[in-house]
């Protein structure tokens, strides 16, 4: 079986005949994507606020690389155009999509993955901490084997299928896709079995919230001949007041503190319906004059964190005025070098629109508890992507890094720093009680690897292979292998298998940090902090997950407890079992693949 991890998410891919024989080897032969991003932006220009008589040093602020990216454009007041950015590497054949939309989808169409790139880049949020100096003048310039099973269409429900309804049928570029509708997550999960998706019992409530508002689903999956290649951004218009972005779905394989970006293209200004609109306070900023880097990826985090896990951030607002002069200004061109498709793609896109508004976050899967909607606010002012820190003169020393500024370790954690085996002090996150430390590689943490503090109630029971009718019987490779084998926590720290990963809960004062083991595998492991953690920070409480997990999930007592004096921690049942990948629908299911005759 393979995985595609979605940033936020875990795609369970189909698999190939001869079955790959780790998770962890499954997990490296994916690259990251969550397609339930959001993307709404809009650029400012790339200038430096002025200062009469001094230097500056702006930040080239690490780009999310791994964040999920989604466009949405106002087409009229009922219809909406949706862009989805979909990432996968890997045998062509575990392809598949599954996405809850209104209505049919329309004007279904691939798109240039370059579009995605020229609007990030157009608008990113840059931190900046100007250093003025009298004597310096001006400031410096910057040098699948078949398709979908035939089956009846136009609204005919499938024979001998359950309560599940076909209601259009498209080639779309290099995939095949089907629209469904389904009375019950009951039904859509049985369909799905007898599809050959790998699916659990466990996401039929999850199922149940989205069609209980009326939405449908979109599946696609690759055309046989299709190579990974032709995977790329699917672009579709439906009918629809404001667009949804359906995070509780997500949750269920939601990489620790994923990001997620929003652009919203329209008339004017919006902001969210149902969740905080957020501002990063100053005080959380920091930059590295030594790599001229900002931490906004960080500073984003640990704002949603002070607000109880709820909110989005919004990088930037105003005209597609500024958009375009950002793209002039940070131009991405094709890969012949050549600009303008590219500029054509991002005019097409930004035609009809005056206004856009970009938002970002980072969650975790604790903190998706909620299908983020959206309304207009024209009365909100413009938001600049530039963000300044306090100017600091040429006659002080910038100030010292903190790595801990770089890092956010999650709803339930607070960073410290420990001393590596090389004598460096990294960042290391302590965890409150309920939560346990899981290692992530993140392109915009120091060294491109932390650690996160995640619920422990949000786990769910590994995926066994459903009793289906196929061709031929079912390959099945050995047991996932365990990954608390070798005592990876060390002496101070318990390790379970959270949702399949290797999590680790360290004794009271102890932290965790991310390390590479000789295999390249990465892992959390227990130290001793360089400085005490707060006992205060041990008397916090977890919210509880406003989703539907079972309690219990994962076998046994999965739920770590806070006693009555903040100091027992109750770890989890070491019985648990590994959760193997729910299927999301908002996110790449895996397939079984049938067998062939002879």
């Amino acid at each position: 079986m393979a995985r595609v991890v979605l940033g936020s998410s875990h795609w369970l891919a189909r698999p190939s005949v001869r079955p790959s024989f780790a998770l962890e080897a499954r997990m490296r032969r994916l690259t990251s994507t969550l397609l339930l991003a959001l993307s709404a932006a809009a650029p400012l220009v790339d200038a430096a606020p002025a200062h009469a008589c001094g230097g500056f040093f702006r930040a080239e602020t690490p780009v999310d690389q791994s964040a999920q990216r989604m466009i949405f454009k106002r087409l009229t007041a009922s219809r909406l155009e949706a862009y989805f950015e979909i990432r996968f590497s890997g045998d062509p054949k575990s392809f598949a999509w599954v996405l809850p939309v209104p209505g049919i989808p329309q004007d279904k169409a691939t798109v240039d993955v370059a579009v995605f790139e020229q609007l990030d880049a157009a608008t990113a949020p840059q931190v900046i901490q100007p250093i003025v100096c009298e004597a310096l003048g001006s400031p410096p310039t910057d040098n699948a084997d078949a398709g979908f099973d035939a089956g009846a269409g136009g609204g005919e429900p499938e024979v001998n299928a359950p309560r599940v309804t076909v209601l259009d049928r498209e080639v779309v570029g290099a995939y095949e896709t089907v629209t469904l509708a389904a009375e019950t997550g009951t039904d859509l999960v049985t369909w799905l079995r007898e599809k050959g998706f790998r699916v659990t019992d466990e996401m039929i409530p999850f199922v149940d919230l989205y069609i209980g508002q009326g939405l449908n689903f979109l599946a696609a999956r690759l055309k046989p001949e299709a190579g990974v290649d032709g995977i790329q951004p699917l672009k579709m218009t439906y009918d629809a007041r404001g667009p949804m972005v359906p995070l509780k779905l997500a949750s269920i394989a939601a990489q620790p503190e994923t990001g997620v970006k929003i652009f919203y293209l329209g008339e004017e200004r919006v902001t969210p319906s149902n969740t905080p609109e957020l501002t990063v306070p100053t005080g959380h900023l920091a930059f590295d004059h030594g790599t001229q880097t900002g931490n906004w990826p960080a500073a984003v985090a640990r704002t949603i964190d002070d607000h109880g896990g709820e909110g989005l951030v919004v990088d930037f607002a105003g005209p597609t005025t500024l958009v375009r002069t950002g793209a002039e200004e940070n131009p991405i061109a094709d890969a012949d070098e050549n600009t303008e498709p590219v500029r054509a793609a991002l005019e097409a896109l930004l035609t009809g629109t005056r206004y856009v508004t970009r938002f970002y976050a980072r969650y975790s899967p604790e903190e998706m508890g909620v299908d983020v909607g959206f309304e207009a606010a024209p009365n909100l002012g413009d938001v600049e992507r530039i963000r300044s820190m306090p100017e600091l003169s040429c006659e002080e020393d910038p100030p010292p890094v903190n790595p801990c500024d770089f890092q956010a370790c999650g709803l339930g954690g607070y960073c410290v720093l420990t001393t590596d085996a090389t004598g460096a002090q990294v960042p290391a996150c302590a965890c409150v009680d309920g939560a346990a430390a899981r290692a992530v590689r993140d392109d915009v943490a120091p060294g491109g690897l932390r650690v996160s503090c995640v619920d422990v109630r949000i786990n769910v029971d590994p995926i066994e292979l459903p009793d289906q009718v196929v061709d031929t019987p079912p390959v099945v490779g050995p047991p996932l292998l365990d990954p608390c084998a070798a005592n990876p926590c060390g002496e101070n720290g318990e390790c379970f298998a959270l949702n399949g990963h290797q999590t680790c809960l360290c004794e009271r004062g102890y932290v965790a940090v991310a390390v590479e083991d000789g295999s390249g595998g990465l892992k959390a492991t227990c130290r001793v902090p360089d400085q005490d953690v707060p006992d205060d920070f041990y008397r916090r409480r977890l919210p509880e997950p406003r989703l539907p997990y079972p309690r219990g999930a994962g076998g046994g007592n999965a739920t770590a407890t806070l006693s009555d004096d903040g100091c027992t921690q109750g770890a989890p049942d070491r019985g648990a079992r590994h959760a193997a990948w729910a299927l999301l629908l908002a996110l790449p299911l895996v397939l079984r693949r049938r067998g062939r005759r002879d």
